[in-house]
């Protein structure tokens, strides 16, 4: 069976599911190894008929999630979250092992391949900011449905680190009341960031800060 997955003999393996009693064989490996010869939408179909028919307790999903993002088969992911009792299935752990590894761009399409419910959006919004993906900060910050992000402190880190891209997206689409605007200016200041100090000012009110106090 896992030698008809790896030739592409897609029928063959229909037709070898269908016949054995899959309990007695490594689903994993077959499976894993389906995955490794995927070149068309034929084996998204075998990949689809083989996860409706087997005991789905008795897969390795991690191991097998691990392998469809080192093959960049986002899609497969989806699939597998359709079928699966997705409490079985730590995604935030892929998440976390390939934080620094994949690219900002693989990163974003890899979370977007997961329930919203599976995500721990707080630690993605952390994480991607240490790392420097602002992209998925700013993803992070408009999907924050449950308001789990400290906006306040995020603000103050990208003002701190002259991450303009974050400040500037919370400036235009948080409530300035959660924002602690003159301390940011007080702090870019401080650092010599006048370009930001100018970014804060253009897009506060008057009111809002005591310009005076700043040196």
């Amino acid at each position: 069976m896992i030698e008809a997955c790896k030739a592409g003999f897609h029928k063959t393996a229909e037709v070898m599911i269908s016949e054995v009693d899959m309990n007695k064989v490594d689903v994993t490996s077959i499976i894993t190894a389906m995955l490794s010869s995927i070149h068309n939408n034929k084996s998204k179909d075998l990949f689809i008929f083989l996860i409706q028919n087997i005991d789905k307790t008795c897969c390795r999903w991690i191991e097998i999630i691990t392998i469809i993002v080192e093959l960049k088969l986002y899609s497969y992911i989806e699939l597998i979250l359709q079928h699966v009792d997705n409490t079985k299935i730590d995604m935030m752990k892929i998440v976390r092992n390939k934080m620094n590894v994949l690219s900002e761009n693989e990163l974003k399409v890899l979370i977007l391949s997961i329930k919203r419910e599976l995500i721990d959006i707080n630690y993605i919004a952390w994480a991607a900011f240490k790392i420097g993906y602002h992209e998925i900060v700013i993803w992070s910050i408009m999907n924050d449905n449950q308001k789990v992000i400290d906006k306040s402190e995020l603000f103050y880190k990208a003002i701190f680190n002259c991450n303009t891209n974050v400040m500037h997206y919370l400036l235009e689409n948080v409530d300035h009341g959660l924002l602690d605007i003159e301390t940011a200016v007080d702090v870019a200041c401080r650092r010599g960031k006048y370009n930001m100090v100018k970014m804060l000012l253009l897009n506060v009110e008057d009111k809002e800060i005591d310009v005076s106090s700043n040196r």
